[in-house]
């Protein structure tokens, strides 16, 4: 595997190749997911904010996530 990183502003993305097959088992339904790429998304909107977003590509379609993040101490 091999992850590589690039900043852009406000932004860092990391992408995940795998050069090893990862697969799987998801929910009692037996599907195999098969993990072929794998991104992050870290976006920093202020010194309290920041946004992360994922992107898996798999055996089913392409999926994604975000996340937001607050900091709540000083």
């Amino acid at each position: 595997m091999m992850e590589q990183g690039t900043v852009r502003g406000n932004k860092l993305t990391f992408h995940l190749k795998q050069f090893l097959r990862r697969t799987f088992d998801v929910g009692s339904t037996g599907v195999d997911l098969d993990i072929r790429e794998f991104e992050r998304q870290f976006e920093l909107l202020g010194f309290r904010h920041m946004i992360m977003k994922v992107r898996a590509e798999t055996a089913l379609g392409i999926e994604g996530f975000t996340a937001n993040y607050r900091k709540i101490m000083p």
